[in-house]
This record gives C-alpha cells, sequence and structure tokens, in this order.
C-alpha cells in the first residue's frame, strides 16, 4: 500500500515475505479512525480462481475458511486468527475496543 503526497511517495505497509512464502494472500484492506491499517490474509490453499462479471478471473475463498487479520499502527503490528470465517467478504472496517467488522455485499437465496 503507498500513500503519494505533493513530494514523496510512502511505504505503509508491504506483505511480509515470511507471509508469502508460507502462501498468505492480502484480500481485504481497510484504515481505523486512528488511522491503523487492517489487512485479512488468507492462506491460498482456501483460494479458488472464480470468473467474475466483465471476464477478469480472480481469487476467491472456499468459505468456510480461516484468516488472519493484521492491524498495524506507528507502534506496533498486531495479529488475530480469525476461524469458522463462512462469508465472502466484501468489505472490512475497524471498530472501537479492537473489533473489526466483515460484510458480504450479497446474498443468496438459500442463505439467511
Amino acid at each position: 500500500m503507498t500513500h503519494r503526497s505533493a513530494t514523496a511517495i510512502h511505504h505503509v505497509w508491504r506483505l511480509p515475505v515470511a507471509d508469502a512464502v508460507r502462501g498468505h494472500r492480502a484480500l481485504w484492506w481497510s484504515v481505523g479512525p486512528a488511522g491503523q491499517l487492517a489487512v485479512l490474509l488468507v492462506h491460498r490453499s482456501y483460494l479458488d480462481r472464480k470468473r467474475y462479471p466483465k471476464g477478469w478471473i480472480g481469487q476467491k475463498p472456499d468459505i468456510p475458511f480461516t484468516g488472519e487479520l493484521i492491524t498495524i499502527t506507528a507502534q506496533e503490528e498486531r495479529r488475530t486468527r480469525v476461524r469458522d470465517i463462512r462469508i465472502r467478504p466484501s468489505h472490512l472496517a475497524l471498530l472501537p475496543d479492537s473489533r473489526f467488522l466483515l460484510v458480504s455485499g450479497r446474498t443468496f437465496r438459500n442463505e439467511t
């Protein structure tokens, strides 16, 4: 993720090599009210290539899946394992008190 100012480009975060080697992919991200960055990683074993509208191909997780939420502040990086996610998220939001919200943008006829 990169931040552009009038004078320079600042790298805020990059997927650590160790995570990439272990097969993790950064699929969703968000910025919280205090400026913290949150990224949800998913291991490639949960991912399947899916065709999206307009013909391009992307990766979506097969559900249920497990992810790892990384929250980065100026002082620390915190990792939280999130198990048994039963939706395909389209949005990640940070909430107060170290909580977060994953939202799916679609529901299907056979789901509540």
